[in-house]
């Protein structure tokens, strides 16, 4: 049920004690042994990656204004510079220098990414928890936000830099340190700089599977125009920061034969690509749309023949069904009926007929067989008996139910039961997804939720076995009830800000493609740390290898997930969070550089 009753950010607001705004906003203030810079009335302050401040509340945190990142080889960490000036400030900029260790290794300033945080404003939201007021979102590079000549300040009011830093796959482990400068009209300030880098690749292949829609015909309308360009800086945006989309552009997937040559050249082996969707066509019977039996056959031939082709050239391991599979959200989205159910059969039968009839094909690839016959077929619901099928008459293959159907054990037992079935030949898979449901306590991508909501998805997705994660739309442009100012307007629905946008339309700011957010590089962060899960399980079966062992990874990790999320609603706590991550940092480090006396102390 919808809640009304909501407090509202006005100047008297400020007379409340710091101690109940940071709890109001789920935030703990954080410790330091250093106060918060103040210097000529401007206060300055560091704010992690997981904590999404107001412009205009007045927040008590005792930091000062170094920015600390921790990351391994080949990672994107983040932070935040937070700045309160007493006086209005005209223009403000930010720019890095190099960072360097004592050794003199040296990460470049051009490794840094900056963007000026760009506040929406919320007034409606069914979190009785949430403030109204100026949320942080959109990420602007900040010489496009200075181009423009956004880069003001009013006195009394917050402004959050975000810095992403990438850093470099070949840097020398260690502690560097540099210097940032802000300026502030005239005035100029220098901001230290602290990265640990530690002694750990980030893999190049990305393990977690996701989709994440994108709309195109919302691409069009928010960028007021729509190429091919346009579209590939939208698909290729997001697969850069481990998250994927489901389709590229309309300019391939509207011909089967153009979108298989786009797959054998960009998508089937490349590491950064965990998984595609497939297009597929409608037949529209009496206003309800059913799956063309004829273009599933279609486009499932054309990818065998073309690996057949792939293999005969001398291609010895491509695959392209491998990362495949069928998300059909124009007919089976969210299924609560008996005809909706009957949809879902009908689909799935669809499918599975089309395999088993393309798979006689690859009889001389045994490998390509099992893949194709492995497809998977996503379906947005929850478990139910109703929908358990077979390959022959069809049902539910992969579920995806949104992320509460995890938060009890016995819910999750039911999954792990799905995916252990053997009602058919291939077995089932499990996803979740979030959209406008659920909604807080549980986790959400939403604007005013603190950004330990969508950190922790995929520390719980790693820790539940669930193997991926759907969005349905990251660029609604629009609303449900028409055109919405995307940049003044929050809502795409009533009482849920930021539902169904992770990203702003780029040509408000002169940028050729999105603008991400906080919350997308929120998601992202989370991505990289299901990376040290997988880097710490390999180094575990390493050691079993080894030594005749069989040591439980997922067990040994437990220590690193106890604690931030009870079943599926996450503790909104930014230092625990961040003392769980560099203890994960420490061991995946220690696992790596002396294997035997890590796996001792970690089974003590």
């Amino acid at each position: 049920m919808l809640k009304t009753g909501k407090k509202v950010i006005s100047l008297c607001l400020v007379l409340l004690t710091a101690a109940t705004m940071l709890i109001s906003c789920g935030q703990k203030p954080p410790q330091s042994e250093t106060p918060e810079e103040v210097t000529d009335g401007v206060k300055l302050w560091w704010a992690y990656n997981t904590e999404n401040f107001m412009q205009d509340m007045e927040y008590d945190y005792d930091r000062d204004s170094t920015l600390r990142l921790y990351g391994i080889k080949g990672d994107v960490e983040s932070v935040q510079l937070m700045i309160t000036p007493d006086k209005d400030v005209i223009e403000f900029d930010f720019s890095m220098g190099d960072i360097a260790t004592q050794s003199g290794a040296v990460i470049s300033a051009d490794c840094f990414e900056i963007y000026a945080e760009h506040y929406m404003e919320v007034m409606s939201s069914y979190n009785p928890e949430s403030f109204f007021g100026n949320y942080p979102d959109a990420l602007i590079p900040m010489e496009n936000y200075r181009f423009r000549r956004y880069n003001s300040i009013n006195a009394g009011k917050n402004q959050g830099i975000w810095l992403n830093l990438n850093i470099p796959a070949d840097a020398q482990a260690g502690t560097y340190t540099g210097m940032g400068k802000l300026t502030l009209d005239a005035e100029e300030y220098n901001v230290p700089v602290e990265l640990t880098v530690y002694d750990v690749t980030m893999p190049e292949e990305v393990h977690p599977q996701s989709s994440y829609l994108i709309w195109y015909d919302f691409v069009a309308s928010g960028e007021g125009a729509a190429d091919q360009e346009i579209y590939d800086s939208y698909y290729w945006f997001l697969a850069n920061k481990r998250i994927m989309p489901d389709l590229p552009g309309p300019h391939i997937t509207n011909n089967y034969g153009v979108y298989v040559d786009y797959v054998a050249e960009n998508l089937a082996e490349n590491p950064k690509i965990p998984c595609y969707a497939l297009p597929y066509a409608l037949h529209v019977v009496e206003g309800v749309n059913h799956l063309d039996e004829d273009g599933v056959l279609d486009i499932l031939n054309r990818l065998a023949d073309k690996n057949i082709e792939l293999r005969k050239a001398g291609n010895e391991t491509v695959d392209l069904f491998k990362k495949a599979y069928y998300y059909l959200g124009s007919i089976c989205d969210e299924p609560d009926s008996p005809e909706d159910f009957e949809l879902v059969r009908e689909s799935d039968l669809i499918i599975s007929n089309a395999k088993f009839t393309v798979a006689e094909k690859l009889n001389d690839y045994p490998d390509l067989k099992e893949s194709l016959l492995s497809l998977k077929h996503i379906v947005t619901v929850a478990y139910s008996q109703e929908l358990v099928g077979t390959d022959t008459v069809g049902g539910v293959q992969t579920w995806c139910p949104k992320f509460r159907f995890f938060h009890s054990e016995a819910q999750r037992q039911e999954y792990a039961e799905r995916q252990n079935s053997q009602q058919r030949l291939k077995g089932e898979n499990v996803w979740w997804y979030g959209c406008l449901d659920p909604r807080a306590p549980y986790p959400t991508y939403h604007l005013d939720d603190n950004l330990i909501s969508s950190r922790v998805i995929s520390w719980m997705q790693y820790d539940y076995g669930i193997e991926g994660d759907l969005y349905w739309c990251v660029n609604w442009y629009t609303s449900h009830s028409g055109v919405r100012d995307v940049w003044t307007d929050a809502e795409t629905v009533p009482e849920t800000p930021g539902d169904g946008y992770l990203l702003y339309p780029g040509r408000e700011f002169g940028v050729k493609g999105p603008i991400s957010t906080l919350r997308l590089e929120s998601i992202r962060e989370s991505r990289e740390d299901y990376e040290y899960f997988w880097l710490f399980a390999e180094k575990i079966e390493e050691y079993n290898r080894e030594n005749g062992t069989q040591y439980d990874a997922n067990a040994l990790l437990q220590t690193y997930f106890e604690g931030l999320y009870d079943g599926t609603i996450p503790v909104r706590d930014s230092d625990l969070f961040h003392e769980k991550r560099l203890a994960l940092l420490n061991a995946v480090e220690a696992l790596h550089t002396d294997l035997d006396a890590a796996v001792e102390s970690l089974v003590k």
